[in-house]
């Protein structure tokens, strides 16, 4: 008895995002772009620091995050090109370290918010709050975004090869 293989529809709704208005590769691509960009940022503000005596000793550390965040960067532009899911996997992982982080900071704050509202009203306290919380919020939908561009690529290149029991849920 034959089974008859699920086609990979790639307008399927798991596969949008943006309140269904964008495709998830579309979007990947965009943050992929503003990952890209912020790792440019972050090359001249090192070349800036390490011009500076007082941070000499830091720059063999500053360089090495440097040169990993521009291995993540041409890694996740080639797993999005390729449609390589595998090459997704650094980004997906420096990505969930960074949610669990900021998860711990957006814990911590509300701690020290009450610990300094018992004292006085803090403002930067607040602000802190709000932004972290924001960061988290941004950052939690920077990795859904990627983890089902990741699945997307996984599911399309399963379908292709015929081996339809690896994205049957």
């Amino acid at each position: 008895m034959s089974q008859v293989q699920p086609k990979f529809y790639s307008n399927d709704p798991k596969y949008r995002c943006c309140c269904g208005c964008c495709h998830v590769m579309t979007i990947a691509k965009f943050i992929s772009f503003l990952f890209t960009g912020g790792t440019l940022f972050y090359g001249k503000e090192f070349y800036e620091v390490i011009q500076s005596p007082a941070y000499v000793r830091y720059s063999n550390i500053l360089l090495a995050c440097f040169l990993i965040a521009i291995a993540i960067s041409i890694s996740l532009w080639y797993g999005l090109i390729e449609e390589r899911e595998g090459f997704l996997l650094p980004i997906l992982f420096c990505s969930a370290i960074t949610n669990f982080l900021q998860c711990i900071i957006s814990i911590a704050l509300p701690v020290f918010m009450i610990i300094s509202m018992i004292r006085s009203l803090d403002a930067e306290l607040t602000i802190s709050l709000i932004r972290s919380s924001l960061l988290f919020m941004m950052q939690y939908w920077y990795f859904r975004v990627l983890k089902n561009a990741y699945y997307y690529i996984k599911h399309k290149r399963l379908s292709l090869t015929g081996d339809s029991t690896g994205y049957l849920r």
